[in-house]
């Protein structure tokens, strides 16, 4: 399973445990680049790529960790008003 799944997998974890009804997908950031998405999560190295690609990025280091990436996406939301 590639990195893209495994966060992915994860993302719909975090999110579930948030609460937050969303579509989760993963892509390539060449793939990325022309899509609309309210938010990305990646790794920092990929997000500096595309730093005007979403309303919310979300920098995650642990993919499999789903606390962490729960944290993340709360911070994320909170900071915007979303959640």
């Amino acid at each position: 399973m590639g990195s893209s799944l495994i966060l992915r997998t994860t993302a719909q974890r975090a999110l579930d445990q948030l609460g937050v009804t969303a579509t989760v997908d993963n892509a390539d950031i060449g793939s990325a680049r022309g899509r609309h998405s309210d938010v990305v999560i990646g790794q920092p190295s990929y997000l500096s790529e595309v730093p005007d690609i979403a309303p919310v990025r979300v920098e995650v280091m642990q993919f499999v960790d789903v606390a962490h990436v729960r944290e993340q996406l709360r911070a994320a939301l909170v900071e915007k008003g979303w959640l």
